[in-house]
């Protein structure tokens, strides 16, 4: 979960912009390679997800994915693992462009998932999280979302986090917009 509010006096409007990002994901054994799982993301004016890297801009994305997932491997932890999932759901997004709503619907998805936690690479921990959602009904809406992380062991508690986050949209709503966006990010994450 991460969360903040920007304030800029500067601005006509928008002097506050909340931008948010949020996951939950349950998931229920069935036996020890195979559950069900449901997923949670809410996505507020968050870069990864936005229609547009803009603070004029508004763009709301929510999405509940249900479905079967399997184990590829289990650390000795229970939450180092790697595993697929291929899940059904309703998907909400919203976006305001220029001050006009631009899209304010809901469409049923399908997405297929590829997600790995804290797997051993040496002394480093790395996640994955790969993921293609399309409309059920259309395929001209693709997207395709990949967040790669290594986090590097400073003190038991203490890691330095680097984060490669793609997010490829085959449909545009409007010209101009770019298609892929390319985030990288680092600091220091404290575990409790």
């Amino acid at each position: 979960l991460f969360a903040s509010i920007n304030y800029d006096s500067s601005r006509d409007f928008n002097l506050t912009w909340p931008i948010s990002q949020g996951f939950a994901v349950y998931r229920h054994r069935l036996d020890q390679r195979n559950f069900l799982f449901i997923d949670q993301l809410v996505a507020v004016n968050d870069s990864t997800f936005s229609t547009q890297d803009d603070d004029d801009d508004v763009s709301v994305v929510f999405s509940t994915l249900f479905g079967y997932g399997y184990n590829l491997w289990q650390g000795a932890d229970p939450g180092s693992f790697q595993a697929v999932q291929l899940g059904v759901g309703p998907r909400y997004e919203y976006a305001e462009i220029n001050l006009t709503r631009q899209r304010d619907q809901v469409d049923p998805i399908a997405a297929l998932v590829y997600r790995s936690r804290d797997v051993p690479i040496g002394p480093a921990k790395w996640s994955q999280v790969f993921a293609l959602a399309t409309p059920v009904d259309s395929f001209d809406e693709a997207f395709i979302w990949s967040s790669t992380r290594l986090d590097w062991p400073i003190t038991k508690q203490w890691m330095w986090t680097n984060r490669l986050s793609l997010r490829y949209r085959s449909r545009l709503l409007e010209a101009g917009f770019k298609r892929l966006n390319v985030i990288l990010s680092t600091g220091l994450t404290y575990k409790f």
